[in-house]
């Protein structure tokens, strides 16, 4: 236990400056036959964020602009790579989860987004 508490003491609390919401959608159809996502809250939690990347490429005569963010909250249960997070800070956005990935013994939630077109 004493090792946990060391950890937990490393994490830097202050740096949760951001509150993020996690979203999981439920598939329909809509009224002209159209596959549609429907989303509603999962989590709302604190987080820091920091950049992994940021990618330009051209795709035929178009650039598109690449983001990917690594976020870090306290652990959360439940969350896979079928959910979107919500940054609605400055800077921020909807984002694709790639990755949810436990930190220690699930004490905090590593995700790592790409931002959706």
């Amino acid at each position: 236990m004493t090792g946990l508490i060391k950890r937990i003491e490393k994490m830097d609390f202050g740096k949760l400056d951001r509150e993020i919401t996690i979203q999981e959608g439920t598939e329909s159809t809509n009224d002209d036959g159209d596959n549609v996502t429907d989303w509603s809250d999962f989590a709302e939690v604190w987080a820091s964020r920091q950049m992994i990347s940021m990618d330009e490429r051209y795709l035929g005569e178009k650039l598109t602009l690449t983001e990917a963010y690594k976020y870090r909250c306290r652990y959360v249960e439940g969350v896979t790579t079928n959910m979107r997070l919500v940054d609605d800070n400055e800077g921020g956005g909807t984002y694709d989860i790639v990755a949810a990935d436990p930190v220690g013994r699930k004490t905090f939630l590593e995700l790592r987004v790409i931002a959706k077109d």
